[in-house]
């Protein structure tokens, strides 16, 4: 029996094996029948992942950074896919294109990547972004005739869906302030307070700190680059304050604005947003007196006491300690006041008599510092000395009460009220007389006649309020002073205060004795005038004039007649009568 071969047509799914044989008697022959089959398109599945990245509450991506989104997929196919993140459970397959996620609804879609392949695309962050952010991710092949996409996955746990934004936190500059809230006065303390706000609140409140720096300073997240000042503890937002070091502001230390950089980062490491640069103030305070008054060479704080010369004048120095804790620098001027604590007081206006008035031209300093800089700009040290110089005349008050103050004033005008010295000096009583002409002429006469009135201005050289005694014990004589020739009585020279140039001699003015002492005017020479103490060593306000006369006796030999008349002082209240 013969067989027959005959070829069979086998598609690539269904394998038909059909076997038929024929007997046949003396033939033979051959034949070829055609296969056939389709292959259908199944979607790439996920064999790694999704994931993105570990984008969680606990490790949020910081806004402005990338999300990164990893899976890996294999395609029975062997065709190439795409990984596409959205924003909802829906996608749209793209023919031999990528995918394209619901309108507006796309995180991100990778490039086409290899069957097997990890696929990596990643999201921009912004400070937009919601914090929590749900995600779906989806496997698509790239096919020209039938592509297809996965079902949306999640991925699981802290590498799962959603991926977490960190926002950055804000604050708002409050203050800078001494410790109670207060200006800042060189030695006090600086207190920086701001306002944090933070919104994240995903897996509870997001925590923040404050970092104070030196200004022009920048933060590297969790340092100052060059100089921290303070920071405070993570806490949640809110009012916060740290104090800065001590060392910023010390004595001395100028007045003027000093600036700081203040930045806020949370409990990521994100640095929050406002302007760094702030300053704080240090303000201008008063000078001031050291509290050992005197500082000068004899440990006094005024020299000895003066001793008052008539007519003159004495100097008299007076030390004083002053202190100005913005710099010693900063003091401009330093005001002296001698006064008679027994008259007057510190805030007297200057008098000779009783109140002297000195300032820095009249001022010596020493112990003074140079300038630094920054802090030290005016003054390196805060204390310095000063030597001041009194011209006192001799009308001022004998008093044992004499006290200095001093009052220094900076740049800026400000200056402490005055301060008592701790002692007092005495200055001694003062007597003297000065006439301020040299001589009265009388002129040419004949006998019996009287001259016209001549006036002698009499001063007050001291510091008592005097009487005057007027004699002459010798007369006037051809041969002054021997007076052995021929000589004019004392007694035909007159004076009168009251009666001016115009007196009558006959009737009118006093003799001038041959002596004079206390007592009354008309019988020994004293008259009552009270010759008060200038007010001004160069003012003639409190002096008075003497008005005389000559009458020429009787038989009066001619001749050239001189001589002296004596004037005098007692004290105030000696003489009585009418002058």
């Amino acid at each position: 029996m013969n067989k027959s071969k005959i070829k069979l047509f086998t598609p690539v799914f269904s394998a038909i094996l059909i076997a038929i044989g024929f007997f046949v008697t003396q033939i033979s022959f051959a034949a070829n029948f055609g296969t056939g089959a389709s292959i259908t398109n199944t979607p790439p599945s996920f064999t790694s992942g999704p994931s993105d990245g570990g984008s969680s509450t606990s490790t949020p991506t910081n806004a402005g950074a990338n999300v990164t989104f990893t899976a890996t997929a294999t395609d029975d196919n062997n065709d190439q896919y795409y990984l596409a993140v959205c924003k909802t459970n829906s996608i749209t397959v793209g023919t031999d294109a990528a995918p394209t996620c619901a309108s507006s609804q796309t995180w991100a879609i990778s490039t086409v990547t290899n069957s097997g392949s990890q696929a990596s695309v990643t999201y921009a962050t912004s400070s937009g972004d919601a914090e929590s952010n749900a995600w779906y991710a989806f496997v698509c092949d790239k096919k020209a005739t039938g592509p297809a996409c996965s079902s949306a996955s999640q991925g699981s746990g802290n590498t799962g869906s959603p991926f977490n934004v960190n926002h950055k936190p804000s604050y708002t500059f409050t203050s800078a302030t001494d410790t109670s809230g207060g200006t800042i006065a060189p030695g006090d303390t600086v207190r920086v307070t701001v306002s944090i706000s933070d919104a994240d609140t995903d897996g509870g409140q997001d925590t923040d700190q404050m970092y104070v720096c030196a200004s022009g300073d920048t933060f590297t997240g969790s340092a100052c680059s060059a100089t921290e000042y303070c920071h405070t503890a993570l806490a949640a937002p809110g009012s916060v304050y740290c104090d800065l070091p001590s060392s910023l502001t010390t004595v001395p230390t100028a007045h003027g604005s000093y600036g700081f950089e203040v930045f806020v980062v949370d409990m990521h490491g994100m640095v929050g947003t406002d302007t760094s640069s702030h300053t704080y103030s240090v303000i201008d305070v008063a000078p001031y007196l050291d509290a050992t008054f005197g500082t000068g060479p004899d440990g006094y704080t005024i020299d000895t006491p003066p001793s008052l010369g008539a007519g003159s004048s004495v100097t008299d120095h007076a030390y004083v300690g002053i202190s100005d804790d913005n710099g010693d620098l900063d003091v401009t001027d330093v005001e002296m006041v001698l006064f008679d604590s027994n008259t007057t007081t510190n805030t007297c206006s200057a008098s000779e008599n009783n109140c002297y008035i000195v300032s820095g031209g009249s001022c010596t300093y020493s112990n003074r510092s140079t300038a630094g800089s920054g802090k030290t700009a005016t003054g390196t040290d805060n204390s310095f000395d000063a030597d001041c110089t009194f011209t006192i005349w001799f009308n001022a008050n004998y008093s044992s009460g004499w006290k200095v103050q001093a009052r220094p004033t900076d740049g800026l005008g400000k200056n402490t009220a005055f301060s008592n010295s701790p002692d007092t000096v005495s200055t001694s009583a003062l007597s003297a007389i000065n006439v301020a002409e040299s001589s009265i002429a009388y002129g040419a006469l004949s006998v019996g006649s009287a001259s016209a009135g001549q006036s002698i201005t009499i001063q007050n050289l001291g510091n008592q309020i005097i009487d005057i005694i007027l004699y002459s014990s010798s007369g006037m004589c051809t041969d002054y002073p021997g007076c052995s020739g021929d000589v004019i009585p004392s007694g035909q020279q007159k004076w009168a205060q009251a009666l001016g140039v115009n007196f009558d001699w006959d009737t009118q003015g006093h003799v001038l004795l041959t002596s004079g002492s206390d007592g009354d005017p008309d019988t020994n020479g004293c008259a009552n005038i009270d010759l008060a103490v200038r007010t001004s060593h160069a003012s003639g306000a409190s002096d008075e004039n003497i008005y005389w006369k000559l009458k020429i006796p009787a038989a009066q030999p001619t001749g050239t007649y001189s001589g002296a008349n004596d004037i005098n002082y007692t004290s105030s209240g000696s003489c009585t009568g009418t002058p």
